[in-house]
C-alpha cells in the first residue's frame, strides 16, 4: 500500500516535470526571431575610405516538408523572390532570385557596429513586411582589398507570405 502511494506520487511528479519542461521548450522555440531595429541614419561611420564590397551568389533552397521543427526536404527556391543581405547598418539593395539561384547581393560594412558584428544575414521577402531569415550567415573578419565574390548556398524554412 505504501509503495503504491509512493509510485503514484513519483509518477505525478515526473509527469508534472515533463509537462513543465515541454512547455519551456515550446516557449523557447516560439520566441520572436525578429530583427533588431536600428536607426539607419544614426550611426558612427567607419573611418577612412569605405571597405570594398562583398558580392554574394549561390543556390537557394526552401523547405517543402517539415515534421515539427525539422525540415525533411529542401527543394530549389522559385524565381522572382526578393532577396537581400544585412549586417547592422550596411545592407544590400533588393535583388530577384532565379530558379534555385540568387546573385548580386552586394554589401559591405559602413559603421563601427557593422565591424563589431561582422556577420551578414540573408533574407527573402519584403524588407518592411514578411521576410524569412536564411539558416546560414557569413562571418567576415577583415576589410577586403578588392571587391570579392563569395559563393554561399542558402536554405530557408519557408517562403515569405504574399501581401494582399
Amino acid at each position: 500500500m505504501k509503495m503504491t502511494k509512493y509510485f503514484y506520487k513519483t509518477k505525478n511528479l515526473f509527469i508534472l516535470f515533463s509537462m513543465t519542461l515541454l512547455l519551456f521548450f515550446l516557449l523557447i522555440s516560439c520566441e520572436n526571431d525578429s530583427r533588431k531595429i536600428y536607426d539607419r541614419e544614426d550611426f558612427i561611420p567607419i573611418s577612412g575610405p569605405p571597405p570594398m564590397p562583398m558580392i554574394f551568389e549561390g543556390n537557394f533552397t526552401v523547405c517543402k516538408s517539415k515534421i515539427i521543427f525539422f525540415c525533411l526536404n529542401y527543394e530549389p527556391g522559385p524565381e522572382n523572390i526578393d532577396i537581400f543581405g544585412e549586417i547592422v547598418h550596411g545592407g544590400s539593395p533588393t535583388a530577384k532570385t532565379l530558379s534555385g539561384k540568387y546573385m548580386h547581393i552586394i554589401l559591405g560594412p559602413v559603421s563601427l557596429d557593422d565591424e563589431k558584428k561582422s556577420e551578414v544575414n540573408f533574407y527573402i521577402g519584403d524588407k518592411d513586411g514578411d521576410s524569412v531569415k536564411a539558416n546560414e550567415s557569413w562571418k567576415f573578419s577583415e576589410k577586403l582589398s578588392s571587391p570579392t565574390t563569395i559563393y554561399l548556398d542558402l536554405s530557408f524554412d519557408r517562403l515569405p507570405k504574399k501581401e494582399k
